[in-house]
Formats: C-alpha cells, sequence, structure tokens
C-alpha cells in the first residue's frame, strides 16, 4: 500500500483509524482535544479520563493505539500512569501533553515509557505533527529490527 491509501494497483483499501484515549483531569483540555482529533478521519476517539487509575483501566480494557496523557491529575498523575500503561501495553503509543516545560521534565517522561510530548500552550500547532513523529519512529524501529 502506498501512502494515498491505496494499493500498489491502484485500488483504494480503508485506513486504519488510530484508536485514541484521552486522560486528562480538565474538561477544557479534553474538549480541545477532543475537537481536533474529531476534524481529522485518521482518528477515532475511543474514550476519555479524568485521572490516571480511570485512565489505565480503559486503557486496559480499550487496547488504544494512541494516549493522550496529562501529567498532573488525582489519584494516579500521568507519569506513574504512563509507565503502567506501558508495562500491560507495550505497542500502544503513549504522547504526554501538559503545561510543565522543561528538557528534565521531557526526559523523564521518555524514561517513563512515554513516546512523545505536547505543550498544552501548544497543542494546535504541534499535536499532529508529534503522533505522526511516533508512529512513523515506531515504523521505523519495527522495519530496522527485520
Amino acid at each position: 500500500m502506498n501512502s494515498s491509501g491505496a494499493d500498489f494497483a491502484g485500488n483504494l483499501r480503508p485506513r486504519k483509524n488510530i484508536r485514541t484515549l484521552v486522560v486528562d483531569d480538565s474538561p477544557i483540555a479534553t474538549g480541545a482535544i477532543r475537537l481536533l482529533l474529531e476534524r481529522r478521519r485518521e482518528f477515532e476517539l475511543v474514550g476519555t479520563a479524568s485521572d490516571g487509575e480511570e485512565g489505565v483501566a480503559y486503557a486496559r480494557r480499550m487496547h488504544p493505539d494512541l494516549v493522550l496523557m496529562d501529567l498532573q491529575m488525582p489519584k494516579l498523575d500521568g507519569l506513574s500512569a504512563t509507565r503502567l500503561i506501558r508495562g500491560y501495553l507495550p505497542d500502544t503509543r503513549i504522547v504526554v501533553v501538559t503545561f510543565m516545560h522543561g528538557d528534565e521534565l521531557r526526559q523523564e517522561c521518555r524514561n517513563g515509557g512515554a513516546d512523545g510530548f505536547v505543550l498544552k500552550d501548544r497543542l494546535y500547532q504541534d499535536l499532529f505533527s508529534e503522533i505522526d513523529r511516533v508512529f512513523h519512529d515506531s515504523y521505523r524501529r519495527i522495519y530496522a529490527a527485520i
């Protein structure tokens, strides 16, 4: 299949949607992310969770392709939730979406199992390019191992 969604004979084939779970305690942030995802056909929003515990439970039940994870939440913080999801679902991509800045924080998120990082104040500009990077990097690792 080529990048247009057609096979090499030119027959159109449906693309697999990226099944996405949003984990954020802010209804405003969740609403903004939902709006962005609804504008793109390649995403299917499978659920939203308002704290880390709920996010881990939903991820284990739904097996999403992508989790968009806030860091500061009640019950279980996003970094701890990321570590747990990574342990249960190693193929799920996790992108941290936060207002918190800093290279040390980005590194801590990577070390905790996050595949990507987007600042909430850059959500509209950076979310889809970061998701593209995360998925393309994972495909490169798979093909390099073959």
